[in-house]
Parts: C-alpha cells; sequence; structure tokens
C-alpha cells in the first residue's frame, strides 16, 4: 500500500486502477470484519444494563459525528471545493438522528426513523458502497464503510434488546420525513449544483441508474417522485421482514 494515497480525494467521474471494487475479496474481507464487529457490539449491548447500555448509544453517536467532522477537516487539507462533501446524505441524516436518539431514547419517532430509513440505507450502503475506486486501506473508504457499520451496529442493537419495535404507521412517518428532507435537499442541490442523497442524478449507483431511466432519464420532479416510490417500497419489504422476525419469536 502506497502511504503517500491513504488520504487521496478522488472525483466520483475519475477513473482509479487501485479500487477495491464492488463483490471483490477486499469487498468481502470489510464486509466480514464489519459483521464481525457489529455482532460484538449488539451482543454487549444486548447483555448490558441500562447504565451500559446509555454509555453505548452516546459513544456512538458521539463516534459518528466525530467521524463526520474529521472527514470534513480532511476535505479542507484536501483543498476540496467548498460544498463537495457536507454531511446532507440519507445517512448523515442517520447521524444526526442517533445523537438524538441516544439523548433521548424514547422518542418514537427516532426509532421508526431508524427501523424503516438509516437500517435498510445503511446495509445497502455496505454491500454496494460508492467508494469503490478508493484502495480498500484509504481514508475514504474506511470512513464510508466504518460510518454505515456504525449506524447498522446501533440500529441492531435498540432492536435486539428490544428497545425499537416497529409499527406499521412508522413507514409512513419515515416516508414523510424524508421525502421532506428530499424537498430542500434537492433545492440546494440545483443551485450548488452537487448531488446530495442521489435526487439530481444516479451517480454511478446501478440500482439508481434503472429508477433514472424509467423515470424518462430527465431527472427533475419525476425522478424524485419515483425514488420516493421505490423508497416506500422497500420501506414496506422491511416491514415484511420486522414481522416474520416477530412471528419467529413468537414461535420459539
Amino acid at each position: 500500500m502506497d502511504s503517500s494515497n491513504f488520504w487521496q480525494y478522488i472525483g466520483h467521474n475519475e477513473m482509479s486502477e487501485n479500487g477495491f471494487g464492488l463483490f471483490t475479496k477486499a469487498h468481502f474481507t470489510w464486509l466480514l470484519v464489519l459483521a464481525v464487529l457489529i455482532a460484538a457490539f449488539v451482543f454487549f449491548y444486548y447483555k448490558g444494563s441500562e447504565r451500559r447500555r446509555d454509555n453505548m448509544r452516546k459513544c456512538m453517536a458521539l463516534f459518528l459525528i466525530c467521524i463526520e467532522i474529521f472527514k470534513q477537516c480532511v476535505d479542507s487539507l484536501n483543498g476540496l471545493p467548498a460544498g463537495i462533501y457536507l454531511p446532507l446524505e440519507i445517512c448523515s441524516f442517520a447521524e444526526y438522528t442517533i445523537m438524538i436518539d441516544a439523548l433521548w431514547p424514547r422518542l418514537g419517532v427516532t426509532k421508526q426513523l431508524l427501523a424503516y430509513a438509516f437500517l435498510p440505507a445503511a446495509f445497502i450502503a455496505l454491500v454496494m458502497p460508492s467508494a469503490t475506486m478508493y484502495p480498500a486501506i484509504s481514508f475514504y473508504a474506511m470512513h464510508q464503510l466504518i460510518m454505515h457499520a456504525g449506524i447498522m451496529a446501533y440500529g441492531l442493537a435498540r432492536f435486539r434488546a428490544g428497545e425499537i419495535h416497529p409499527v406499521y404507521k412508522g413507514v409512513w412517518i419515515s416516508v414523510l420525513i424524508i421525502g421532506g428532507i428530499m424537498i430542500p435537499v434537492y433545492r440546494l442541490n440545483t443551485i450548488f449544483n452537487q448531488n446530495y442523497m442521489f435526487v439530481s442524478d444516479p451517480g454511478n449507483n446501478s440500482i439508481l441508474r434503472a429508477i433514472w431511466n424509467l423515470s424518462g432519464a430527465n431527472g427533475g420532479l419525476p425522478y424524485v417522485i419515483s425514488l420516493t416510490i421505490v423508497v416506500t417500497i422497500v420501506m414496506h419489504i422491511t416491514y415484511g421482514l420486522y414481522m416474520l422476525i416477530g412471528l419467529r419469536g413468537e414461535n420459539r
């Protein structure tokens, strides 16, 4: 590994011969390591006292916020133009939600968002990361993978401990909140020529590219509406999975 490239920023449209790639040995190795770490966090949270759980929630929330701030510092030191990597992605909002949830763990809305919006989003981001153009051991690749693993660990720990109870109305609460966030983010994208939350362009994501093509390949409102429909479908599938898990638990 060339240590001089550890901090290097690579644009999404730039070509790189050193990227770890999708579904490669390096990618699967990362997934295995992160799966073990997530399982360990969930186990110790589930077995812990209320005091330990409170400390683990707050430590994870602090960790996620700190690594986001650190990334902004790295962006600045790399000379990135202002606005390239602002924390306005779907999983950036997951970080804010986790911070609120850790401070006020009895709030129902944050639990439903974690269950329906952020856990599926983090899972998809790990399975199909957008940082595949980076080497497997590099700051931006590690940041993206570890951040999404942290989101998954937090949500799964709360769910395994019985602290998150997904309900059907949570699907629509999550759709309304995420849809409400998409509107100002889309407006910011048009003003500053960015693509936060991928609501202006599908980027290099093959699934989003298919949605883009099916909605006319011109972006704009048809693409945003199509994204919202797909998000709603994914949340309903997630609800079905939670129901199956619940039924399995009752039959034990």
